[in-house]
């Protein structure tokens, strides 16, 4: 699932446009994000929590843009659902995800701040 989030294109000008995406898209990374945020809230953070700390770390850690991005998607997909397992680590979590908001792609930047905002939604108050 963490590997078909990978599978999106490099668009030129993506940072440019106006125009929001469509989140219903049949695009692979989107139909993963959207399995990972179902399966997170199935199973809980028991079940689910032990992989993503396992497999996003070298994800943000890699030289392709495509996997820091979906690294930090992971994290915003599994937020709701793993709640109370990542509560305990949350700011380890938030300091994890702090250095991409400055990244070299504007992807990766756009993810961090998505995954910042999903902890602030998911994490209210105790985020603040």
């Amino acid at each position: 699932m963490l590997q078909m989030m990978t599978d999106l294109e490099d668009e030129e000008g993506w940072a440019q446009e106006d125009e929001v995406e469509d989140v219903d898209s049949d695009e692979n990374c989107v139909a993963a994000e959207a399995a990972l945020d179902r399966l997170s809230c199935a199973l809980g953070g028991k079940m689910v929590m032990p992989h993503i700390r396992e497999a996003v770390p070298p994800m943000l850690q890699s030289k392709e843009w495509k996997h820091r991005y979906a690294g930090l998607m992971a994290i915003s997909a599994s937020a709701e659902g793993c709640k109370k397992a990542m509560e305990a680590n949350l700011h380890g979590i938030v300091i994890a995800c702090l250095p991409y908001i400055t990244d070299e792609h504007p992807r990766v930047r756009f993810a961090c701040c998505n995954a910042l905002g999903q902890m602030a939604t998911d994490f209210s108050p105790l985020f603040q």
